[in-house]
This record gives structure tokens, C-alpha cells and sequence, in this order.
């Protein structure tokens, strides 16, 4: 189904048939009620290409442009697993070339809570900023066709990635980058993914609901702080602790904090 001259060949209702193996992909997913697992997201992928573009692009209006909203509303969350699974193999890398034993021993609890928002179906949108020296890491060990939508920063190391939750949005990035949460982000072209290059200072000179630094401590602050941060308002995330702190930490938020 790969190949072009498949793919692309009608089916029925004029639809092409790479067309209608995503969209029977997507509805089985939507009907079971499952994530998409990630051999079926890279056949998507490879096949329709990420839908996570502005309407005007041709590989949009092409593919997923004749789908229905909530095929492509599922897609591009599905999508954010992906990402989130670069940006951590990245941080992860920065973390072992560095030496610095308080970035590794922060990583666990970093990659945890992340993906523990993404498993409780609160990103409902996602976007890889990848510096130069990130974006040459990747190409060496992704395959082209299952290679995401990313944006490029200009001028830095530091890779970044952006989640959005639909009544705010957090911005977590590597090296020395604290996680910051916006409830009015109003960067130009980074939501909307109509650009697709920006500047360091342009993310983080903006005015941000919290910025919270990943200090090492045996309190776990930062998760605390991050965690009661999403779950006020405006952004109110509704969310356990627990889903998001390694089973270590969340002994000692039980102590600390609560169960909230």
C-alpha cells in the first residue's frame, strides 16, 4: 500500500486507497477506544504524511483534507506520543554526553511526568522545536517517511516541546531549560504550525503563567509546583499525582503534599 502507484490508485467514493486504510486504522482505534498503536502511526504516517500542517498545504488538502475532523483531531494526538518519544531520546542523549549526574537523575521523573499527561489523554496537540544539531540526530536514526512535523530553532542547542492542553499549554525543553506554562500563548505561527522557524527568545521571553526551574530534591517541589500549576485555573487539569510521578517520588509526595 506503500508504494505510490497503490496508495495513491481510487478505491471507492473517490477516495484513494492510502486514504482509506488511515481512515480504517483511525475509526477501529476510535471504536475500541485505544491509542493508536505505533506500528499502525508510522504506516499512517508514511502513507498520508502528519496532518499537523496549516490547511493550505498540498500534502493536507491531498490526504486529510476529504477525512473527517475527528480522524485527523485523533491522528494529531496520537502524533504527540511520537514526539514526545524523540524529545525524550534527546534529552535522554544531552543527558549522557553532558556527565552531569543531576540532569541524569532527574530524567526518570522528567519522562514520567510527561508521558503520564500523555497517557491521560490531556495533549491534545503537540510540536517538536528541534535545534540544528537535534534535527541532524534524528535524520541519522528516523526514517524520512516516519519523520514528524517539527519546527527549527535558530541560533541554540537547547530542543523544546510544545503541549498543548487546550485551556493552556507547557513548554519543556532541554539543557538547563525550565518548564514553563502558559495560559495565553500567543507565539505567531508555533500553535498553528504556520511557520516553521523561530528564536529562542521569542518562547522564552514570553510572559508565561509559571516558569519553573527542575531543581534536584528529596521533596519532589518541582513536580509539586508543576503539578498544583496545571491543575489551577484557568488550565484546570484534572489529573492524579500519581500518574505522573515515578512510584519513588509519589511515596514521598504522599508524604509531602498529599494526595492531591
Amino acid at each position: 500500500i506503500r508504494k505510490p502507484s497503490v496508495k495513491e490508485s481510487i478505491a471507492v467514493d473517490g477516495m484513494m486507497i492510502g486514504q482509506l486504510a488511515a481512515k480504517i486504522l483511525i475509526e477501529k482505534c476510535l471504536h475500541e477506544n485505544v491509542a493508536m498503536p505505533d506500528n499502525w502511526r508510522d504506516f499512517v504516517l508514511s502513507i498520508c504524511s502528519d496532518p499537523r500542517v496549516p490547511r493550505s498545504n498540498k500534502q493536507f488538502s491531498k490526504w486529510w483534507a476529504a477525512l473527517d475532523s475527528k480522524l485527523v483531531d485523533a491522528m494529531r494526538r496520537w502524533l504527540s506520543k511520537l514526539d514526545l518519544a524523540l524529545f525524550l531520546a534527546l534529552l535522554e542523549d544531552h543527558a549522557r554526553q553532558s556527565g552531569k549526574s543531576d540532569m541524569q537523575r532527574m530524567l526518570p521523573a522528567r519522562k514520567k511526568f510527561l508521558e503520564g499527561l500523555l497517557e491521560e489523554n490531556l495533549v491534545i496537540n503537540s510540536r517538536l522545536i528541534l535545534s540544528n544539531e537535534a534535527e541532524r540526530s534524528l535524520r541519522r536514526s528516523i526514517h524520512r517517511d516516519n519523520m514528524p512535523v517539527f519546527a527549527t530553532l535558530n541560533g541554540g542547542e537547547v530542543c523544546m516541546i510544545y503541549l498543548d492542553f487546550g485551556t493552556g499549554s507547557l513548554i519543556e525543553g532541554s539543557h538547563n531549560f525550565s518548564a514553563r506554562v502558559y495560559t495565553d500563548f500567543n507565539i505567531p505561527g508555533l500553535a498553528d504550525y504556520s511557520k516553521s522557524s523561530f528564536y529562542s527568545n521569542q518562547i522564552t521571553a514570553k510572559n508565561t503563567f509559571n516558569t519553573i526551574p527542575h531543581s534536584r530534591s528529596n521533596r519532589v517541589i518541582w513536580q509539586h509546583k508543576l503539578i498544583q500549576t496545571l491543575k489551577s485555573q484557568p488550565i484546570g487539569l484534572n489529573f492524579s499525582p500519581e500518574k505522573v510521578l515515578t512510584r519513588s517520588d509519589w511515596v514521598i509526595y504522599r508524604r509531602e503534599w498529599g494526595m492531591n
